[in-house]
């Protein structure tokens, strides 16, 4: 207890199968030292309503990682969206938020899906009203687009039609064959397309599984 073990190790939290594999401190050995990092979390300890198949609690510590993570994911999901601001009163100011906050959701989930391109480049691209010049750019135009569209249809009952229209939105010029887009796949084509195996889903799923 005197040696100020913290429940984290260089900003990790770590389990036991991964700390064991680092050097302990000076003086203790690596179950010492395990004793010191749950000793330190457990006066952090959260309780969950959840139980393993014997009946013991799920816990989680709320370390300064964790809370970091949080302030970060606050503070920079959809485009640090101030939501306390009391300028967000005024309506113009309010749709200005909203419409940059569509951009860091296009860019950021089009970057996850593959699109190459750096976030500089893509802000310019739809502050502008440019047109995209590359497949990568298209598909964050795209997907900006498509969040345009749900926002002014929120309202709109979920249908198939509507659905085709998203999709349309969302894949126009990016597909191989642009007389896809926008309609349902007809019986006679082949399955879905796995992009990790290149080759068609089989009955059994990816052809490579």
């Amino acid at each position: 207890m005197s040696r100020g073990i913290k429940p984290e190790i260089e900003g990790q939290y770590l389990h036991w199968d991964q700390l064991r594999r680092h050097p302990p401190p000076e003086g203790l050995t690596s179950e010492e030292w395990w004793a010191g990092v749950n000793l330190a979390r457990s006066v952090l300890r959260t309780e969950l309503p959840l139980t393993d198949n014997t009946g013991r609690q799920f816990h989680f510590a709320r370390t300064d990682g964790l809370l970091l993570a949080l302030h970060q994911i606050d503070r920079d999901m959809g485009g640090r969206l101030e939501v306390a601001d009391p300028q967000l009163a005024n309506k113009d100011v309010r749709d200005r938020y909203i419409i940059r906050s569509l951009m860091e959701e296009a860019i950021t989930s089009s970057q996850l899906e593959g699109a190459s391109t750096t976030r500089r480049v893509a802000k310019d691209m739809l502050l502008h009203g440019r047109q995209p010049r590359t497949k990568d750019e298209r598909m964050i135009f795209n997907n900006f687009r498509a969040m345009e569209l749900l926002r002014r249809k929120v309202q709109e009952p979920l249908s198939a039609a509507f659905l085709l229209e998203l999709q349309e939105v969302i894949t126009e010029g990016t597909l191989e064959e642009p007389g896809e887009a926008g309609r349902l796949r007809r019986p006679d084509e082949p399955g879905l397309f796995c992009a990790s195996s290149g080759q068609d889903y089989g009955p059994k799923g990816c052809a490579h599984r």
